[in-house]
């Protein structure tokens, strides 16, 4: 197992710098929702951008003695991350393959990525939950889920 040792006060930069950097990259994307449709998520990201900046301004101002962050670099410590990879992925596929395609993925490819092997629970979930949304987003919302190469 690798590990990356980072002094304190990098680290915390360099994640605040992150997150500002995706806020405002996502900020501008939500610009182009129709109907003020930007307005949440724009509210969210600048409350992140200002708690990231809060957090740089603590970390310049607070006197610690010389401290260092250990990063593990294992499948178990990136995992979350993955996920998160997997939900963006999730995304971007629902406008090529369609909602429930893309989403049947998304379920099968999370379920093994967080180490649930069962494919009787994965047939379960799949066979309860797709219709399910489906009669509530189409049935009800009207919603017109993204179409694709399936469904």
């Amino acid at each position: 197992m690798m590990q990356i040792v980072l002094p304190l006060k990098i680290a915390t930069y360099l994640t605040s710098l992150s997150f500002i950097c995706l806020s405002i990259f996502f900020g501008l994307e939500s610009l182009n929702f129709p109907a003020g449709g930007e307005l949440f998520p724009l509210f969210l990201f600048g409350c992140i951008i200002l708690l990231s900046c809060l957090l740089t301004i603590e970390s310049f101002l607070k006197k610690t003695k010389q401290q260092s962050v250990q990063i593990k670099i294992d499948f178990f410590t990136w995992k979350p991350l993955f996920v998160s990879i997997a939900v963006i992925i999730h995304v971007i596929f629902i406008f090529i393959l369609g909602y429930f395609t893309s989403s049947f993925l998304f379920l099968i490819g999370c379920s093994i990525l967080i180490g649930l092997r069962d494919a009787r629970a994965m047939g379960i979930t799949a066979i309860v939950l797709f219709p399910l949304m489906y009669a509530f987003f189409e049935g009800f919302l009207n919603a017109g889920l993204p179409k694709g190469i399936l469904f």
